[in-house]
Parts: C-alpha cells; sequence; structure tokens
C-alpha cells in the first residue's frame, strides 16, 4: 500500500508543477497585454493616431499609416506639405498617377506624373498634365528611349524640333553615322541650337563639343550666327571620327574649312608616340593643299606651330606667332602640362590671370576624372 501510494503521488507532483508554470505564463501575458494596452492610444488605424495628444506625433502616425497600407485618402488630413508628400510618395509606389492629381503643387503633380510614366513606359500618362508639362514629359520619354518619332506628340511644334533635332544629333555621335544629321533642324536661331545640344546628352568635355562651342561663343559674342545647327552636327562627328572626308557635308563654307584644321589637333598629348609619329611636312601640307581661303589656310599654318610647340615644350616657336597666336599658343602649354609658369609668357594681365585659373579648374577636373590632360 505505501509503496502504491509512493509512486502515484510523483506523477500528481509533476502535473501541478506543469499547471503552476502554465497560470505562471498566462498571468505574465495577461500582464504584458495589459501593460501595452495602457501604454497605447485606444482604437486601431487612424482612430488610434488621431487618439495621439501631440499634434507632431498624430501626424507622423498618420503618414506612416498612410504609407503603410497605401491609403491616400489618409493623406488628406496631413499639413500641407506632409500631404503632397504622402499623396506623391503613394502613387510612384503603386504606379497610380491619378493620386498625383490630389496634390496641391503643379509641379509636385508634373513631376509624379513624369516619374510614373517613365517606370510604366507609358507617354499616354503626359496627356493629362497642362500643355508645357506634357510636352516636358512626352519629350524627357523621347529622349530617353531616342525615338524622334514620339517628339512628334509634343504639341509646341518648335520643342518637338528640338527633341526630334537632339535625338538625331546624340545619335550621329553614338553610332558615328553622319546621315543621322539630315534629321538635324538646319536653323541658325542661337537658342534654338543651343537647347539641341543641351538636349543631346553631348559631352561637354568631348572633342565635337570643344569645336562646335567655339564657334557658338563666336556667334554669340558677335550676334551674327551663320552656321545652321545641321552643320553642327556634322561638325561634331566629323571630328569626334577625325574623318576629314566628312567635312564635305557641311554646308557652310567657312565652318567646313574649320572642319579640315580641326582634324590637325592632336589626341593626346601626354601620349609622347602620337607627337613622335607627327609628320609637320605633312601637316603643312594639308593646310595648302585643302582649298582652304587664304585666312583659314594662315589659321591652319598657325596651329600646326602650336601643336609642335606642345609637342616639344618650346616657347620659342610660340613667340614666332602674330600676338594672340602666341598667347594662345602659351595658354595650351600652361595647361596641357599643368605649369603655370608658362602663364608669364603672356604680357596680358587679364589672359595671364585667366591662364592660371584655367589650370587651376583643369587639374581638379583630371584628378576627379571628369577631364583627361591633353585636348579635350
Amino acid at each position: 500500500m505505501a509503496g502504491k501510494s509512493t509512486s502515484n503521488i510523483a506523477p500528481m507532483i509533476e502535473r501541478e508543477q506543469r499547471l503552476r508554470i502554465l497560470i505562471l505564463a498566462a498571468v505574465a501575458v495577461a500582464v504584458v497585454a495589459l501593460a501595452v494596452s495602457l501604454a497605447a492610444p485606444s482604437g486601431s488605424g487612424a482612430r488610434r493616431c488621431n487618439s495621439l495628444a501631440l499634434s507632431i506625433g498624430r501626424e507622423q502616425c498618420l503618414y506612416q499609416l498612410a504609407l503603410s497600407s497605401e491609403n491616400a485618402t489618409l493623406c488628406g488630413s496631413l499639413g500641407n506639405g506632409d500631404s503632397n508628400s504622402c499623396y506623391i510618395t503613394i502613387a510612384e509606389e503603386t504606379k497610380n498617377s491619378s493620386v498625383c492629381y490630389k496634390t496641391g503643387s503643379a509641379n509636385g503633380t508634373a513631376a509624379c506624373v513624369v516619374y510614373i510614366a517613365n517606370a510604366t513606359d507609358s507617354y499616354r500618362l503626359c496627356n493629362g498634365l497642362s500643355a508645357t508639362y506634357r510636352d516636358s514629359c512626352i519629350g524627357s520619354m523621347a529622349i530617353r528611349d531616342r525615338n524622334p518619332d514620339l517628339c512628334a506628340q509634343i504639341s509646341n511644334r518648335s520643342n518637338g524640333t528640338i527633341c526630334s533635332s537632339a535625338i538625331n544629333l546624340s545619335e550621329a555621335l553614338r553610332s558615328g553615322n553622319a546621315s543621322r544629321c539630315s534629321g538635324v533642324e538646319n536653323t541658325t536661331d542661337i537658342n534654338t541650337t543651343l537647347a539641341i545640344l543641351g538636349q543631346s546628352g553631348i559631352d561637354s568635355y568631348s572633342r565635337a563639343y570643344s569645336n562646335v562651342s567655339n564657334y557658338l561663343v563666336y556667334a554669340t559674342f558677335f550676334g551674327n550666327n551663320q552656321f545652321g545647327s545641321r552643320d553642327f552636327c556634322y561638325l561634331a562627328v566629323a571630328t569626334q571620327a577625325r574623318n576629314r572626308s566628312m567635312c564635305s557635308d557641311i554646308s557652310n563654307s567657312t565652318l567646313q574649312e574649320s572642319c579640315v584644321v580641326a582634324m590637325l589637333q592632336p589626341v593626346q598629348v601626354s601620349n609622347s608616340l602620337i607627337y613622335n609619329a607627327i609628320n609637320y611636312g605633312q601637316l603643312a601640307g594639308i593646310c595648302s593643299n585643302s582649298n582652304l581661303s587664304a585666312g583659314a589656310a594662315e589659321n591652319c599654318s598657325n596651329f600646326i606651330t602650336i601643336v609642335k610647340a606642345i609637342n616639344t615644350k618650346n616657347t620659342t616657336l610660340c613667340a614666332t606667332l602674330a600676338l594672340n597666336f602666341s598667347y594662345e599658343c602659351y595658354a595650351e602649354l600652361a595647361a596641357q602640362y599643368y605649369n603655370a609658369s608658362y602663364c608669364n609668357y603672356i604680357n596680358n594681365l587679364t589672359l595671364s590671370n585667366a591662364c592660371v585659373e584655367n589650370i587651376s579648374y583643369n587639374s581638379t577636373a583630371a584628378l576627379n576624372g571628369t577631364r583627361q590632360p591633353g585636348y579635350p
């Protein structure tokens, strides 16, 4: 009997211990739940946010709730700045352009729609915007996709022409195919030409841009642009490809001659092998046998002297040139070798200071990887 009683007691004790543990666990859970309920506002969702005492906390709570639930209706209960941000964020996350129009900002709405139109490859979403924003929206997609046909959807004819011209210029440079230049509007309007260049995405440090920009500066300064933007396209492609035969596509005789002269520019001054291979007699022959006008032939000859001076670091050659060309020669030497001492040969204080500043800029750009030593 005693043994049997003892054997029954052990399981009973174990059961009681397990029961106590379960009870204690249940009590602990209840205590935690009670603490949470006392610490948090009553209700759920928006009601819980609205029960917060501080307006800052309430707005933040509603803002996060709107974003997490992608519920744009909640954005309307926020302040102007937060509500616009809320609408735009939800619109972009859900790719729902209709939400973009709930903002009180025309710029914000346009930026929101453009983002979604690009993200969904749907230019028709741009049609809901006002004319100016619509054109900008379609233009951005056309240039992104390199699709000049899409530019025809732009309501402002002038902007549509700039759009298609910029794409054709960009593609001509990218492919090296000068025939694409025929799709560039041949206008002499300087502002239109600048807009075409700006939208084309042409590298401002490239040789092509350097040659084109020189004539744009001339045209802007003298207010007499005789060069068509299509000719600038041919000039850019020819100089980038270093192909003199392409210069013949240029209709303006002055720009065509300049294109031939531009072919003489060295590829990179720091590469001595290129310069050691230069046959200056052959270059001089190009100047005299390219049917250049007297003025262009002289400029061609001066340029060869500058190239030779740079290659040999010979300032004496610079001194043989006419004043303006000699200044350019010294400045090029200084720029190519990042050596300000060459600027001291320039007697004009303003130009000498500009020479020094240019070295500082180019040195920084080269270190940052945005400009390579040598000609652009």
